[in-house]
């Protein structure tokens, strides 16, 4: 379970009691929010659909550095902050290369996949979770792997265009997976455990898109990860899934708020964005009536 209605919390827009994330409930959402973004960026045609697995895997792994739960472990010889007194200063090339050095090695660890214990999508077509993904002869197949995580990954080939496919990254604490993990000296190295505890009994998130491979790019105007200055990008994926996926649109429909919205907070989803009245005279819509 992850209740947001009335958790109200510090920092919470309206105080205690409003319709708004808690601390550690954003630190969740916007994980997940930033792993689908990061993997729909990276869809085109000809990725192997299991580096965009490890690619959700590593950026949830990033943003549990950021928020202090997972700790940057320089290996033996580097310099650098360890991240035992939280956040690790990312301020300079030599701090990054020993986050991304860091995240590396918790990969190998398989850490990932104790926060993130399922696979990344499937398949769509005439059945919900097709088959076809392990299908002899297609381009770029694998092996199913028996790592955890990426062995309960539904498709192990290359994306192609004309693939329908889900983009379900999710973050979990479950204490089955946590407390072997803290057992373990490989992977209890990178926790703060004292952190860690703020998120267990909280459950989990998994935001599920259905996205369409095209064959070619379409053009998208970006918000810059560094301010609010408009930059241009490329993306081979339609998103198929409209519904709230921004930490201020779920709290503005559970305040009420119309939905889908005047403006996309998102782009990078690369939503399909429209809004009923521009649909359908009258502004009554169904399923059917959906642009595809």
């Amino acid at each position: 379970s992850f209740p947001v209605v009335n958790t109200g919390g510090a920092g919470a827009v309206g105080g205690a009691g409003s319709c708004c994330f808690s601390d550690n409930q954003r630190v969740v959402f916007e994980a997940v929010h930033a792993a689908q973004v990061a993997v729909i960026g990276a869809l085109r045609p000809g990725v192997q659909w299991s580096a965009m697995h490890v690619l959700a895997e590593r950026t949830q792994l990033r943003k549990l550095i950021e928020a202090g739960v997972l700790l940057v472990v320089p290996s033996s010889g580097s310099g650098g902050s360890s991240g035992s007194g939280g956040s690790p200063p990312a301020s300079s090339s030599e701090d990054n290369a020993i986050i991304e050095e860091t995240l590396d090695a918790m990969l190998e660890a398989n850490l990932g996949a104790v926060f993130m214990p399922h696979g990344l999508g499937h398949l769509i077509g005439l059945d919900t979770h097709d088959v076809g993904g392990y299908l002899p002869g297609a381009d770029g197949i694998e092996a199913r792997s028996t790592r955890p995580g990426l062995s309960k990954l539904r498709a192990g080939r290359k994306v192609a265009a004309g693939m329908v496919l889900t983009v379900e990254p999710g973050l979990y604490f479950i204490d089955a997976l946590i407390d072997p993990a803290l057992a373990d000296p490989r992977t209890a190295k990178f926790i703060n455990e004292k952190r860690l505890a703020e998120f267990r009994g909280m459950g989990g998130v998994r935001l599920e898109d259905c996205v369409v491979i095209k064959a070619t790019p379409s053009a998208y105007t970006a918000t810059a990860a560094s301010g609010p200055a408009a930059i241009e990008k490329e993306s081979f994926v339609e998103n198929l899934t409209l519904c709230p996926r921004t930490v201020q649109e779920v709290e503005a429909v559970l305040r009420g708020g119309a939905w889908p919205p005047e403006s996309d907070a998102s782009p990078e989803l690369r939503r399909k964005w429209c809004r009923p009245n521009e649909l359908v005279p009258g502004g009554r819509m169904t399923l059917f009536d959906l642009p595809m």
